[in-house]
């Protein structure tokens, strides 16, 4: 599938389905979050001529606290499992909507910037084990959020 097909579902049928909360200060200062996960089975996108389901990518910590210019490091596991050649990385705020950070390529670890993301010169891509990762490498107070990985399984009416 070409490079067009993929960005048209990701930009028509965005699908979260894993996700991972980031709070720079003290574990004392870390607010408590309600974690969603929610199922593969649950996320079916009809786009076009293509089915498109997330698939379950896995990150390990769901809560990350640093101090203020450390870094810190977000895996997503399992990226071998999808179509799509991006693993997708969103950051949600708990009073704004979700932004689409960046997208890193699979194989390189190359990233894919350019959706206005107001911190994106901030996150790098880093080789966690056999995925690509998301990197901060100097936290800041305004870095504080969850953050969501995600790719694509897609398949094609006849395939289903």
């Amino acid at each position: 599938m070409g490079d067009l097909s993929e960005d048209l579902l990701e930009s028509r049928c965005p699908r979260l389905i894993s996700e991972r909360h980031f709070s720079s200060g003290s574990p004392e200062e870390t607010p408590t979050h309600k974690m969603l996960l929610l199922p593969a089975a649950a996320l079916y996108c009809l786009c076009s001529a293509l089915l498109s389901t997330a698939e379950d990518l896995i990150q390990e910590d769901l809560t990350l606290t640093r101090r203020e210019g450390e870094q810190v490091s977000f895996s997503c596991d399992q990226t071998d499992r999808c179509d799509s050649s991006w693993v997708y990385w969103y950051q949600k705020k708990d009073s704004d909507t979700f932004k689409r950070i960046l997208y890193i390529t699979r194989g390189s670890g190359a990233l894919g910037k350019g959706y206005n993301h107001p911190q994106e010169d901030d996150f790098s891509a880093v080789k966690i084990q056999n995925s690509w990762g998301l990197q901060i490498q100097t936290v800041k107070v305004s870095h504080s959020a969850t953050y969501y990985c995600s790719c694509w399984k897609v398949k094609t009416h006849s395939e289903k």
